[in-house]
């Protein structure tokens, strides 16, 4: 393991999620930290179980994305039950079907005027012509920044 890395763990992530929910973190610092832990070599050190293993890169992935894929402090509950499955399969079976079930169209008419989020929403609502339930920009790609 390289000095100046330390093994991230599925323990981590969830109190990340915590701090976030509790106002310690705000969305911004988590997608960054998400997006550091991602893509350093925190993951490719770690000696993790391979469900452990899966479950960290799934939410680092999906904390990587906030903005883009509009995630908001009301998805908290459902990726804390991810986290927490006893059943990995039948955890990641709620989780997608959760991410599945988002009505996007309707997340980013709230969110619109949020600057964090306002170049995802406007991706989101101009596809008028695509499904509004789990078809986030990262299915379909993102609209160019707008002025």
């Amino acid at each position: 393991m390289d000095k100046g890395h330390a093994m991230i763990t599925v323990q981590e992530v969830r109190q990340k999620i915590i701090d976030w929910r509790d106002g310690v973190m705000t969305t911004e610092e988590i997608q960054g930290w998400g997006e550091e832990k991602y893509t350093s070599n925190d993951l490719r050190n770690a000696s993790l179980s391979e469900r452990e293993h899966f479950i960290v890169i799934e939410v680092l992935q999906y904390l990587e994305f906030i903005n883009m894929n509009l995630v908001t402090k009301d998805d908290i509950p459902h990726i804390l039950e991810f986290i927490d499955g006893a059943d990995h399969n039948d955890a990641y079976k709620k989780w997608n079907e959760y991410l599945n079930n988002i009505d996007y169209k309707s997340r980013a008419d709230l969110l619109k005027g949020e600057a964090f989020y306002e170049d995802y929403c406007l991706a989101h609502l101009d596809c008028n012509d695509q499904q509004t339930k789990g078809a986030g920009p990262a299915n379909y790609g993102v609209v160019e920044k707008r002025r």
